[in-house]
């Protein structure tokens, strides 16, 4: 599933975008923010899911087995209250500005690397491993052909203009990998 906007995106409150099997999921808003309304999901199932926006992304609910890619290229990556879950398998997070900065971005993920200009603040709720994550969606064309889009792998948890760190795990254990991807 491939939703390409040349402005703000919103998905509506209580919608959901559900992908089957390994299929994928790519929503980008070219020109401006993504955010999903109260009760809103987007379900990859066991594909990717890769959500890019110029500036904002605020979630609700973002789920799959495979991997996920958030990016906010001038912008922050925020939950909607304590009540945002980002439950996948890795996830990769990139933001111009901070992640979590107004509410801790609530995860359960297996992986977790993030890149920001300022602070990120997450929690995960069942163990966490930092280390190299990427992600591989594949975008339909207007013609309905498909082509691979990919986030490359990065690692770590990296911060810009000296952005404080603020990682909880609520139950389980927190490993941290020495990231080999940039």
């Amino acid at each position: 599933i491939t939703l390409p906007a040349a402005d703000v995106t919103t998905q509506s409150m209580g919608t959901a975008i559900t992908s089957g099997g390994a299929g994928s999921i790519d929503v980008t808003s070219m020109d401006g923010a993504f955010s999903q309304g109260m009760g809103a999901t987007i379900d990859g199932g066991m594909g990717g899911v890769r959500l890019s926006a110029s500036t904002d992304l605020t979630l609700w609910s973002v789920a799959t087995t495979g991997d996920a890619s958030l990016i906010a290229t001038a912008g922050s990556v925020e939950g909607q209250a304590d009540a945002t879950t980002l439950s996948v398998g890795g996830l990769r997070i990139e933001a111009g500005t901070t992640i979590g900065a107004a509410n801790a971005l609530q995860i359960d993920a297996t992986t977790l690397s993030a890149r920001a200009g300022g602070s990120v603040t997450i929690t995960d709720v069942a163990g966490l491993t930092v280390g190299d994550v990427g992600v591989t969606v594949q975008q339909v064309g207007a013609d309905g052909t498909t082509s691979a889009v990919t986030d490359a792998a990065q690692g770590d948890i990296v911060t810009t203009n000296d952005g404080a760190v603020t990682l909880t795990v609520s139950t389980g254990d927190l490993t941290l990998n020495d990231g080999h991807a940039n």
